[in-house]
């Protein structure tokens, strides 16, 4: 064979950014959960913790010109993770419902650990709208208990508990769980 034409080793792949196939940005952003995780149990600093968190904002933003559907289609073979969740939410034309789908096959529960907080922080703030009045997030997700979990825990230390002593005590769980947490978390860190 006489051809002296290489042909790159993309050739037919979904690329992302500057040859950046997508399962390269699923395997980066699994990595990097788990050596978040792990700086997270030996007591790293936050400014590593924060740093990670930026590599994988611009690892997500690469997911912009990615069609849903292609995304959709790897995560079917690799299997459904949190971070392929977050990663879908990033991408073209994706759908709240398919990330709160693909989410739920993780079994990542809404608990406040780490496990959900991180993703949740995550996820594309254009998708969730991000907002800090807790009554203002009830009105809207009117009892999507996912998408309120989502929002409370991206307001973070700003939430606003604006509800009467009744209404804070009627919350449903995880909620309740949830906002204590962030009221915990702002009183550690004013």
């Amino acid at each position: 064979m006489n051809d002296t034409t290489l042909l790159s080793p993309f050739t037919g792949a979904q690329l992302i950014g500057h040859e950046t196939s997508l399962p390269k940005v699923w395997q980066r952003l699994h990595d990097n959960a788990f050596q978040w995780s792990h700086m997270l149990q030996t007591q790293a600093k936050q400014k590593n913790l924060d740093a990670l968190d930026a590599i994988d904002l611009g690892l997500l933003s690469l997911l912009s010109d990615c069609p849903a559907k292609a995304w959709l289609t790897l995560c079917q073979g690799a299997g459904g993770t949190v971070m392929g969740a977050v990663a879908l939410s990033w991408c073209q034309g994706a759908k709240l419902s398919e990330v709160r789908a693909l989410w739920a096959t993780s079994g990542v529960n809404i608990t406040p650990v780490e496990s959900f907080l991180r993703p949740a922080r995550l996820l594309n703030p254009d998708m969730v709208q991000d907002q800090t009045s807790l009554k203002a997030i009830l009105a809207e997700t009117c009892d999507d208990i996912f998408l309120t979990a989502v929002k409370v825990v991206r307001a973070g230390r700003r939430l606003q508990l604006d509800l009467t002593e009744p209404e804070m005590q009627n919350l449903p769980f995880p909620l309740d769980l949830l906002i204590f947490h962030s009221q915990r978390e702002a009183n550690a860190h004013p």
